[in-house]
């Protein structure tokens, strides 16, 4: 069991640097908690997803969304980072922020991309591609690459097949 005054020592000597600290958790898809696992695997799912959640926050917050966009480039797992972004995103400003400065470098993130837009489907709902489309296409930025990234990030099923897509 942990000791809490081990882990205030240990909280001290934390990198200052918030990718070096919470990039493990962010770039790993079955990562360890170092503060100890539940034996329930839904428990365990549930907190490497409020401490994934938080960690795309602080990272967010805190770090230019062009090195975000380095590291995710050098990483194996880039997904996981995605959609953790896609879950932390807090308004429509952020998210088009965020998607924007990806769609500028879909070449190198395209897993970042279709992570991302599942992360905020997941939050918002499935016509959230479409209305980042729309956006796109009013700033003239709409490419079909991008569109159909955004259109991969969408659950598998009747209501995204090709059919229901092609509509749109």
């Amino acid at each position: 069991m942990h000791v809490p005054a081990l882990n205030q020592i240990l909280e001290r000597f934390a990198p200052e640097d918030v990718l070096e600290r919470v990039g493990w958790l962010l770039s790993e898809p079955w990562p360890s908690l170092p503060y100890g696992e539940p034996e329930n695997y839904e428990a365990h799912q549930a907190a490497i997803t409020l401490a994934r959640e938080g960690a795309a926050r602080e990272v967010l917050d805190k770090v230019p969304i062009q090195k975000i966009l380095d590291y995710a480039e050098s990483m194996q797992y880039a997904g996981v980072l995605g959609h953790a972004l896609g879950k932390a995103v807090w308004d429509e400003k952020e998210e088009a922020a965020v998607l924007d400065a990806m769609l500028g470098r879909s070449s190198n993130n395209s897993g970042l991309i279709t992570s991302y837009a599942r992360g905020r489907i997941e939050s918002t709902h499935p016509g959230w591609v479409i209305g980042q489309i729309e956006r796109m296409k009013a700033n003239g930025s709409c490419l079909p690459e991008a569109c159909a990234l955004l259109y991969l990030g969408l659950p598998e099923g009747a209501e995204t097949s090709p059919v229901k897509v092609l509509r749109h």
